[in-house]
């Protein structure tokens, strides 16, 4: 009896217990990202492609009556302008001035050199809203007939010194610089005045 209570006690101790715990599990969260997928890019169709219009350049009208009404419109353009900064003064300033005669040189003698002179001038002369003679030279006759507001007096001298510039065949560039060495407008214009006493056939 006392032989099976021990090896029951060295049974026992053998035998070892297990608790079984329970664990609970948490679900894991996949926060789900958006990947670019490359797709191949779609075929346009092809458009036809109207040509645009090409600006066509519009032949200047050359006929003695355009040209005369340019070179006036121009010349009274000038002359307003200068009359804007005199402010009043009797005169216009010498560099307004000296660049309306430069126009009017310019012009006079392109025209001439053109052999469109004494149509142009017809023109002028029918455009005027002044009188004038018939022995007036075409930069008189230019200049009186695109600036009916210029004194006459003063016109008449601004003619004159073209016309002396013009028998020395000075340039247009040149102009400004001939009439410094001359006098100015006065200057040029007695030269040239006292040229056609000399000359009777020459006119002023």
């Amino acid at each position: 009896m006392e032989i099976h209570r021990r090896q029951r006690e060295r049974d026992s101790r053998r035998l070892r217990t297990v608790r079984l715990v329970r664990v609970r599990t948490v679900p894991a969260r996949i926060n789900p990202q958006s990947i670019a997928v490359p797709v191949a890019p779609t075929a346009m169709e092809p458009r036809e492609i109207s040509p645009e219009p090409c600006p066509v350049a519009i032949p200047q009208d050359r006929s003695p009556a355009a040209r005369a009404q340019r070179a006036r419109r121009k010349l009274r353009r000038l002359f307003e302008e200068a009359r804007r900064a005199a402010k009043g003064q009797a005169r216009l300033g010498r560099d307004h001035e000296y660049q309306l005669l430069r126009c009017a040189y310019a012009v006079v003698r392109r025209w001439k050199r053109e052999g469109v002179g004494q149509e142009i001038e017809r023109e002028l002369r029918a455009q005027a809203q002044v009188p004038m003679s018939r022995m007036s030279s075409l930069f008189l006759v230019l200049l009186r007939s695109a600036l009916p507001r210029l004194d006459g007096k003063r016109a008449s001298k601004m003619a004159l010194a073209l016309a002396c510039a013009d028998d020395q065949a000075v340039t247009t560039k040149r102009l400004a610089a001939f009439l410094w060495h001359n006098g100015g407008i006065e200057g040029a214009a007695r030269q040239r005045a006292s040229a056609v006493r000399r000359a009777p056939s020459v006119s002023g």
